[in-house]
């Protein structure tokens, strides 16, 4: 949740912290995390007080507080990987860094970054992975990301880990740590001090990539912006799946629900549920993106998961939007609305009261869902978790695209003959002609 801060509050703060000293700000900042993850969003929207307290706690973190756990989905949703489509072979091009350890740089604003070139026969990115170990005495003071060689750049984690130690020291960034493999998205973990969450949901999609030529050089950025706690990004490596042929993609259309409007019930555990059945689309899903309508009072309250005709659960968003009324009145989510197609991940959007956010990233990657068939029922789920402000699903649609790879026309292989065989090949067809020119004049 995000709102402006008073600026008198603010010199206050910072008056605070100078006359403390780093001793007891680094003692506070344990103590912000365990009280900010402790305030309620009812607390919140009654209490201006409580407002304000979060907004101090905030700014001891760095910037963003912890995400609320959703109660009323499974987290995750995504399987173990996507198999090629039709036509396509997958390999898999493996680097690691050797530019490691690197020191991080006390924050705000320390930052180190480190290389690692990649080489593959293909030049089709399918899936991306990346491992990272990071030692870090303060989890969410990290920010972290990963940018390709066509200069595309995910997000992997920002202000998520609490003040716990090492969270990240070998955590598996993959779209489809789901609920088949817990923990599931980095927003989302219940941190634990000195235990690593692994696989996790990058922040960002690494769907992204997809499509991109691998080969060059990737580069990972780790930033810290806090002060008093340090660690060390000791190693990474890369893990790119290609196709060998480069699939052709076919939108399939988009399909809108007819059960909406429908009410939102009231919180906590207010849900409503509403279906879309795809029909006559080919096979292999290579693209989603979902569109939304909803009207509600405190966006904060809404849980919003989609479950695929497969059963794979994806949260779009939990917990996110503040206080600000409609929001999600218009929004797109897409695994491609990164760096280039602001606002970014729902995650870390500024909200404004009234103003629509889109595109958006999804919470969970949408791209979890590449090489399902899209046919069947599709079902949007909507919670709100707290009392006292309520909404409407007025409308959603998806967006579907399916792919394959070219079949190759069949090659019709012509033998050749040396010379030898061609001298024989000449005196046998003499040989006929003159049997041929001979049974003609005896028959004449």
């Amino acid at each position: 949740m995000s709102r402006p801060r008073s600026p008198r509050f603010l010199i206050c703060l910072l008056v605070s912290l100078l006359l403390v000293g780093p001793a007891a700000w680094a003692q506070s900042k344990d103590a912000a995390a365990a009280e900010l993850a402790a305030l309620s969003d009812a607390q919140l929207k009654a209490d201006t007080a409580a407002q304000a307290r979060f907004e101090a706690l905030s700014a001891i973190l760095g910037g963003d507080g912890p995400r609320s756990v959703s109660a009323g989905f499974p987290i995750g949703g995504g399987g173990t990987g996507a198999p090629p489509p039709p036509g396509c072979s997958v390999s898999t091009a493996v680097a690691s860094s050797t530019d490691t350890p690197l020191a991080i740089p006390d924050g705000p604003g320390g930052m180190v970054a480190s290389t690692v070139p990649l080489t593959s026969p293909d030049t089709f990115v399918h899936n991306v992975a990346v491992s990272i170990d990071v030692t870090h005495t303060f989890a969410s003071d990290l920010e972290i990301t990963l940018t390709s060689p066509a200069g595309t750049v995910v997000t992997l984690t920002t202000d998520n880990g609490g003040g716990n130690d090492d969270v990240f020291s070998g955590s598996t960034f993959i779209d489809f740590a789901g609920a088949s493999n817990p923990p599931g998205p980095v927003t989302d973990v219940v941190y634990a001090n000195l235990v690593t969450e692994t696989p996790v949901v990058p922040e960002e999609a690494m769907g992204a990539f997809r499509g991109e030529d691998p080969n060059g050089t990737w580069t990972l950025d780790v930033g810290d912006d806090a002060g008093l706690d340090t660690g060390t990004l000791n190693s990474w490596s890369l893990s790119v799946e290609t196709l060998s042929t480069p699939p052709t993609d076919t939108p399939e259309g988009a399909y809108v629900s007819t059960d909406t409007p429908v009410a939102i019930p009231d919180g906590p555990g207010g849900m409503v549920a509403s279906s879309i059945a795809v029909a006559g689309a080919a096979t292999y899903l290579s693209d989603v993106d979902l569109t939304l309508d909803i009207t509600h009072t405190f966006s904060a309250d809404l849980e919003i998961a989609l479950t695929s005709p497969a059963g794979t659960v994806i949260t779009l968003t939990t917990d996110n939007g503040g206080g600000n009324d409609d929001v999600f009145s218009g929004t797109t989510f897409d695994d491609d609305a990164g760096d280039t197609n602001a606002p970014g991940p729902v995650t870390d959007v500024t909200y404004a009261n009234l103003v629509t956010e889109t595109p958006v990233v999804p919470e969970e990657a949408l791209s979890a869902l590449i090489g399902e068939d899209p046919n069947g029922t599709w079902t949007l789920e909507v919670i709100d978790d707290a009392g006292l402000d309520t909404g409407t699903l007025n409308s959603w649609s998806l967006d579907i695209e399916t792919c394959e790879c070219a079949v190759a026309a069949p090659v019709i292989e012509i033998p050749t003959m040396d010379g030898l065989g061609l001298l024989l090949l000449v005196l046998t067809l003499g040989t006929v002609a003159v049997v041929v020119m001979r049974r003609r004049r005896f028959d004449a």
